[in-house]
């Protein structure tokens, strides 16, 4: 398996969404991440507007935390961002992936949002722009609420 990543270069790494047809009430997102080698610090995810301007942060988790019993020095997998939020139908929002508590990226250490799926090979200029064409990998876990007598 080949996994085609985005590396956490600067202090963010956004993915668009459009949520479409219904209100959610999202719970948890969970990203598809790259731990590569040791690198220091925490992560977080940030619901952010159209504009980029933040929203809502979720819980904060320590990149030490994230590894495999099987192999410490490099992991991928969904990790678990608590956040409460309720998105509005029709409107578009950004999912922030964001760094704090002294992470820098660096060849040897970082960590990366994976793609949605494999790609044909990009020249060093290709970025993801936030659409079908380079989608970072995510699950938005909702939990609907029951009205009396539904099923």
């Amino acid at each position: 398996m080949r996994l085609v990543v985005i590396e956490l270069e600067d202090d963010d790494l956004k993915q668009e969404i459009i949520v479409k047809n219904r209100n959610v009430n999202c719970q948890v997102i969970r990203p598809h991440l790259l731990r590569f080698a040791n690198p220091s610090g925490s992560l977080f995810i940030q619901i952010q507007d159209a504009n980029g301007q933040p929203i809502k942060d979720s819980n904060t988790v320590a990149i030490s935390t994230l590894f495999d019993t099987d192999n410490l020095t490099h992991f991928h997998g969904y990790i678990q961002f608590d956040i409460d939020f309720h998105f509005k139908k029709e409107t578009i929002y950004n999912i922030s992936l964001r760094s704090t508590g002294g992470y820098t990226f660096a060849e040897p250490n970082y960590i990366a949002w994976c793609n949605d799926w494999e790609h044909r090979k990009y020249n060093a200029a290709y970025t993801p722009n936030g659409d079908t064409a380079g989608a970072l990998d995510l699950e938005i876990w909702s939990k609907d609420d029951q009205v009396k007598g539904d099923v």
